[in-house]
């Protein structure tokens, strides 16, 4: 978190590199809507009357965070628009070639089994249909199992 308030110089240390903010971008159209929230983060209350069908959920270092805030981020982004199919997103390491199979980030970075725990019961829970696409492999957000 935080902001980059100075020009930086190469080289730089990579905690130099400040977030600043992340953004959630909601697709509209006709009946249809999608949520893409590409980071584990979220506003309180941001999507209250909201109701979205398909949600790109960002999960990159979730499994980092505590139990209290992970119930909050699902609560927030999933339960609150009524979502019924969850894309996990941000989950795979950065430092892949994107032309082979995507891979979990690395342990140091976040416990993303504990993530997929997670998402496997909350989504069995509310009967959310949840996936993990790889790279370059073409569906339709829309299509339900």
């Amino acid at each position: 978190m935080g902001d980059i308030s100075a020009p930086l110089n190469s080289p730089t240390r990579a905690d130099s590199y400040k977030e600043g903010g992340s953004y959630a971008v909601l697709v509209e159209h006709g009946t249809r809507s999608l949520l893409i929230n590409a980071s584990a983060g979220f506003q309180t209350g941001a999507f209250i009357n909201r109701k979205i069908e398909t949600v790109f959920l960002g999960i990159g270092q979730l499994g980092k965070q505590n139990q209290n805030y992970m119930n909050s981020y699902w609560h927030e982004i999933i339960e609150t628009t009524g979502a019924k199919k969850v894309i996990a997103i941000h989950w795979d390491n950065f430092a892949k070639p994107l032309d082979q199979p995507l891979e979990a980030i690395p342990m140091l970075f976040d416990d993303i089994d504990k993530s997929m725990q997670f998402l496997a019961e909350r989504s069995r829970k509310n009967g959310i249909e949840i996936n993990f696409p790889q790279a370059w492999q073409v569906f339709d957000p829309f299509a339900f199992k």
